[in-house]
């Protein structure tokens, strides 16, 4: 560990060193969780260190017309031996023209504009090792052309590999009493991870009112489970599934309005309807420039009390502070709650503070509270942590 380290610490005065064209840049990180209980099973470990290496690369040419960008990712866990693990988060050209941009390799693409979950982000797979909260993303390989007109942009996307779903391992946290086969993985179509999955999404804006309609067709980031009996391991099954979604945001003075509609046919699940409606106000210099955001949100799903983690029925209630001082602090604290009893699903903190120029501390709270019994999230009742990240970005 010490050696890993070390050669981490040193590691961006040897890229330097280098007379290489281009811009390099990155982040190295040390994080550290805290679990006050002990997991419910036998993964009983409260310690949890990683060290964590996000190089980035970037060159352009053609009056930045074409931009080659490179963004590996590499994590080390003290524990879990599933967390430990790399991925090509990027790895692109980009070349655009008047009115056509085309971008070929890998990639990642947000869609979205809701705090509490994000229904229609549907590109990339979830890097579920990285963090339960579901925003860390694999990269996708991709050929994606963008047609870009006065009237808004027409993006295609041709994925054609498929990645699967991370999992924690034996000793990893936030899993079931059984482990999942990560490399045993099963597929309804017969192409497999082979599969050219396509989506197209139009974008566009109306005064204050931003808009996007998208559709997708191909295999389903979210993996039914089939029991193996004979070794006790869960193993991941993807079915295929073609989604709707619709994104709405509106501005108007301190308000923002956000909506997120998501109608799905899926393998696992069948025809079903999810949505999130809510809207943030923020108060401006409220002290030394202080900004504070208040945040409510309305979580619906069809499938009712089957919905993965509870949340058919539930309010995300939040506030987002924004200090605006040198250190660009940032506080993030929402509670996520069930409508029908008003309890607690899940409380969760996300602060961010810069130590200095080049370096950074994140903290995070994660709490589980009382979800439906027939929830995921009630597997992960134990999981409470504290984390700390420090990073030096070069």
């Amino acid at each position: 560990m010490k050696t890993l380290v070390s050669l981490l610490l040193i590691l961006p005065s040897v890229v330097f060193a280098n007379d290489i064209p281009g811009v390099f840049s990155g982040e190295i990180a040390a994080e550290y969780r805290y679990f006050p209980n002990e997991g419910a099973y036998d993964n009983t470990e409260k310690h949890h260190g990683s060290i964590i290496l996000r190089p980035e690369y970037s060159i352009s040419w053609d009056n930045d017309r074409s931009v080659f960008s490179a963004i590996p990712f590499v994590r080390y866990d003290q524990q879990d031996s599933a967390r430990s693990h790399a991925d090509m988060r990027e790895l692109s050209l980009v070349t655009s023209w008047p009115a056509v941009e085309l971008r070929f390799g890998i990639s990642k693409v947000f869609w979205g504009v809701t705090e509490s979950q994000h229904l229609v982000d549907v590109i990339n797979q979830t890097d579920l090792v990285e963090n339960p909260d579901g925003e860390e993303k694999l990269g996708q390989p991709m050929i994606s052309p963008t047609l870009i007109t006065d009237a808004g942009y027409l993006e295609l996307y041709i994925l054609p590999f498929f990645r699967e779903r991370t999992f924690p391992g034996e000793f990893g946290r936030y899993r079931g009493p059984i482990v999942v086969d990560t490399d045993n993985a099963e597929y309804i179509h017969p192409d497999g991870d082979k599969h050219i999955d396509l989506s197209l999404r139009w974008s566009t804006n109306w005064h204050d009112l931003d808009w996007a309609l998208s559709y997708f067709n191909g295999t389903d980031r979210d993996p039914a489970f089939r029991l193996d009996t004979q070794r006790n391991l869960l193993i991941p099954v993807y079915g295929q599934s073609k989604q709707v979604g619709l994104e709405l945001q509106y501005i108007y003075k301190d308000w923002l309005f956000k909506t997120e509609v998501l109608r799905k046919d899926s393998f696992q699940y069948g025809l079903y309807t999810a949505a999130t409606v809510g809207f943030e106000y923020t108060l401006t210099n409220i002290h030394n420039g202080m900004d504070i955001g208040l945040i409510y949100e309305w979580l619906y799903d069809s499938r009712g009390e089957i919905t993965p983690y509870g949340m058919f029925d539930a309010s995300f209630i939040a506030t987002r502070i924004a200090v605006n001082n040198a250190a660009s602090t940032e506080i993030l604290a929402g509670i996520y709650l069930d409508n029908a009893s008003t309890a607690m699903s899940v409380f969760r903190v996300e602060a961010s503070h810069r130590l200095a120029p080049s370096y950074s501390l994140d903290v995070e709270i994660n709490i589980i509270g009382q979800p439906p019994e027939a929830s995921r999230l009630n597997l992960f009742r134990n999981d409470d942590y504290l984390q700390f990240r420090l990073s030096r970005y070069f």
